[in-house]
């Protein structure tokens, strides 16, 4: 169940992540927002849908969320870094 629970059905495997990076954020579980983000851009959500789902889980989780918010601007920087190739 849950290799499938994050695959495409019904919902698209991007929806899916941005479930799980709302769940992350209210879970307060910092290595599971990272991963939760990472695979959600590399399923094609934007930073724009990041921050949505992120404020979804603000609203949602009040402010024990606030400070897993904010992590999220550090990753979303880290994940959109352009990667430099040793000359």
């Amino acid at each position: 169940m849950v290799a499938n629970a994050l695959r495409e059905g019904t919902l698209s495997a991007k929806q899916k992540e941005l479930i799980a990076l709302g769940i992350s954020l209210s879970e307060k579980c910092y290595p599971c927002i990272e991963y939760h983000i990472t695979a959600a851009m590399e399923k094609g959500a934007t930073r724009r849908e990041v921050l949505e789902a992120t404020a979804v889980a603000l609203v949602m989780g009040g402010t024990s969320v606030y400070w897993p918010s904010r992590f999220v601007f550090k990753v979303l920087d880290e994940v959109e870094e352009p990667k430099h190739s040793p000359e």
